[in-house]
Order: C-alpha cells, then structure tokens, then sequence
C-alpha cells in the first residue's frame, strides 16, 4: 500500500485533523487502526503493516526488538582457596566441595560447572580420588585413572568439568571430564601429564531437572588414614539457554 501522508496534527493532544484522517485509506483509518497492526519509520515515510515476520534468532515484544540466541547465565563463580578434609569421606565417603541452587532451569538448558583444585595427600600412602558431580538426582562419577602418590609438601593439581544437558523434562544427560597429575609437584614445577589423573565418563536420567535444581561437587578418597587436604582455588558455573 502506498505510505500515508499524515497533513496536520493538534500539537496538544496528538489528534489529526479531519485533512490528516482523510490520507488514510479504508483499511487503515484511525477508527480502523487495530494493536496487530504496526507503525513502521517515522514522518512523512511512515507506513503501517498488518504483519511482521521475524527470522530466527529474534522476538518482540510490542514495540521492542530483541535476541533470542544462545545466552550464557553465570550462576556462581569463586576462588576462596578454601580447604577441605578429605579424610572425612575415605573409605568411598565423599566430602561435598560446592553445593549451590539454580533456578529457572528450561528444557533445552545446559548447565556446566568448571572446578579448579589442588590435593595434599600428606597421608604417607597412595590414594585413589573419585569427582562426583550432580544435579538433583543425576549423578556423574568418575574415578582417576590411578593413585595419586603421597607427599608432605608438594601437591597435585586438579581441574574438573562436568555438563547437564536437559533435552525434556523426562530426558537428561550428564557428562564429566578431569585431567590433572598423579605424582604432586611442588610449587612453579610443571606436572607431567604422562602420568595423568585423566577422567571421562557420561550418565542420563528421565527425572524432571527443570524449575530449581542443586548443582554439587563432591570429591572422595580410598582411604581415611590422615592428612588429605583438597583446597578449591577457583570454580564457576553457567547456564546456557537453547535458541
């Protein structure tokens, strides 16, 4: 149709003449002017449009233009270098690290949690840590691929991912990953990773993990014999949500 062409205004109240009204064609008057109907431009290159077909990626919201792509939601993050006794979960007992609840989790929503830490194992014989990482009744836990050995001094160093995927509110996945060493090396020296305390693994679930869920990490020693110190250095966690 061809853009009306809008003559007079009254300045005080906003309403068009009778000149003004008379541009209007039939379909498109004032009287006739619904909310589906949009306004398109402004001045003189106005024109109105009955509907507007969004390409994938965006939504309005009456008048407002927005993106609907992936969007990342930081729901916690931290570096407390805070410590834990890891005696207090040997014998297969796991000591809970992080324990926090995320909200307004949607189908179609990952949530993905990275953990950075060290171990002391101060115990004076080798020790087998097995990560554990849940959400609601999902579970994920994986094992080293071997012992890590005894030092009084030096530490072995630690980062662990785990990701859930809530595919519908009856189907979820987990999967977790983790490399570190296996022989602590003091501070400033390179570990090497020949000797990996390497972790993969993956599990599913048809609970419902939508609405508020709690996101754990929990990590346990093969044995109680003391001392076994994990100190959390820095750890963070997302949301994604889907397009």
């Amino acid at each position: 149709m061809t853009a009306p062409a809008i003559t007079h205004t009254t300045a005080a109240d906003g309403t068009f003449s009778a000149a003004g009204a008379a541009a209007w064609d039939a379909t498109h008057t004032l009287a006739n002017l619904s909310g589906a109907d949009k306004l398109l431009g402004a001045g003189e290159g106005s024109s109105v449009v009955d509907e507007i077909t969004l390409g994938s990626g965006l939504a309005m919201t009456g008048t407002t233009l927005s993106a609907t792509n992936n969007t990342s939601e930081v729901v916690g993050a931290g570096a407390p270098n805070q410590s834990f006794d890891l005696t207090n979960g040997g014998g297969g007992g796991a000591v809970t690290i992080i324990s926090k609840s995320i909200a307004g989790i949607a189908t179609g929503d990952q949530l993905a949690i990275e953990v950075w830490y060290t171990i002391l194992n101060n115990s004076g014989s080798n020790a087998l840590y097995t990560t554990v990482f849940s959400l609601g009744g999902l579970n994920m836990t994986c094992a080293d691929a071997g012992n890590t050995t005894a030092s009084a001094t030096a530490r072995a160093s630690r980062v662990s991912g785990g990701m859930f995927s809530i595919s519908a509110s009856n189907l979820a996945y987990a999967q977790q990953s983790g490399v570190g060493v296996l022989t602590p090396t003091a501070a400033d020296a390179g570990g090497s990773l020949t000797v990996a305390a390497s972790r993969q693994g993956w599990n599913t679930s048809t609970s419902d993990l939508t609405g508020t869920q709690t996101i754990v990490f929990s990590v346990a020693s093969s044995t109680v014999t003391t001392t076994q110190t994990l100190i959390l250095h820095s750890y963070i966690k997302r949301k994604v949500s889907a397009v």
